[in-house]
Order: structure tokens, then sequence, then C-alpha cells
């Protein structure tokens, strides 16, 4: 029997959307339930922290990339910088940074004829190691990620972004593997600010 993760109330199997809050209907009410949001009215998992169609923030624990002492209301759909009301950018109800809200989003799909962006195989291979290690890890966008490095870092041979809470337990595997440590940067789980492994805290909010 689905149950509404809003009302949570029981229904018949035949009912798919709750009748009173127009709620996709789930399996349980579990952890993994799914959820709406509030702005964009699209499905999200009960333990996000923001939603990865308009990029709302739903928790109170994240602060803006620019001004760290701001809680942060948005995530750039685009580059994922953390924004609050002063700098952030609302086109077709979605956040976007500064940067971003100059560009457009290119079309979903590639264009016939287009040019497919080539596979960074060493980040590839670093992020199977750490993967392995269940440890998540992105590719570094020199696009998107290189404004919000702190500091004059030289991001030249940077393949892999990991998050800041686990840059001790990735040091000891990249000693391990005889990896050298430039490869990775890190990005702040509560302003999105992206730093070098040898930062004790985030250069940017202080965390």
């Amino acid at each position: 029997m689905p149950y509404c993760p809003e009302c949570e109330y029981r229904y018949p199997p035949d009912v798919e959307v709750c009748p009173d809050c127009a709620t996709p209907l789930v399996a349980s009410l579990d952890a993994g339930a799914v959820f709406v949001c509030d702005e964009c009215k699209e499905p999200v998992t009960a333990e996000a922290s923001w939603c990865a169609n308009c990029g709302t923030v739903f928790v109170e624990n994240l602060c803006c990339f620019l001004h760290p002492d701001t809680p942060a209301h948005g995530h750039c759909v685009a580059c994922g910088q953390f924004v609050c009301p002063k700098c952030a950018h609302r086109q077709a109800k979605r956040y976007f940074c500064i940067h971003d809200a100059q560009e457009e989003l290119p079309p979903v799909g590639s264009k016939k004829g287009e040019a497919l962006p080539s596979t960074d195989w060493e980040g590839v291979l670093y992020s199977r190691h750490l993967n392995h290690e269940g440890i998540e890890s992105r590719p570094f966008s020199h696009e998107h990620d290189t404004r919000r490095v702190c500091g004059t870092l030289n991001t030249l041979g940077v393949h892999i972004v990991v998050p800041i809470a686990v840059r001790r337990r990735v040091a000891a595997i990249f000693k391990q593997r005889d990896i050298t440590q430039e490869v990775a940067l890190f990005e702040c789980d509560r302003c999105s600010a992206i730093s070098r492994i040898d930062d004790l805290a985030c250069p940017n909010c202080g965390k």
C-alpha cells in the first residue's frame, strides 16, 4: 500500500499521487522516501540538503561561498557554488552564481557533429582508487571549479574534487599508492570553497 510522505496517510494500490497535497506516493515511510521541493515541485529525497533541479537549499547549516557569514539559500545548478540572497541569481526559477547567470545553459543532448568532452582517464583512475575505499569524488572542472579555489593555487595538475571531511583518509590512500597529493582538491561541505589537502580547516569559512 502506498503512503504520502507529507500526510503520512495510506492509500489504495492504484493511487499514485496524494489527492490532498499532490505529493507523489512512496512505498514506505522511511529515510529514503521521496518529497517534493516547495519551489519547483520536483521530487527530492528526505536526506537531500538541496534540490538538484532548482538548487533551493533545505537546511540551515550551509553558508554562502562569497559571504561565509550568511546562510546559503541556493546551490548553483551549473557549478555547485553556494549562494545567498546577496549574490544569488534566479533564472527560470533556478539558482545560479553570478558567473553562470551570465551564460546560457547548453541544451539537453548534443547537436549532430558536436565534439564530446574528452575523458580524463587519469582522474578516473584516482576516483576508482578512492571509490574502492568508500570515498566519493568528482572530476575537477577548470571552467567552473577554478573560481572557487582559495588562494593562488596552481590547478594545472588537479584531476578530482573530494569532500573536505575525508581529506586525511585521502592523504593516507594516496601515500600508500604513491600518488602525489596535488591531483586532488577538497570541497567544503558548508560553503563550497575548494582548497588543498594540507589545510586543517576551510580557509573560506573556517570550518
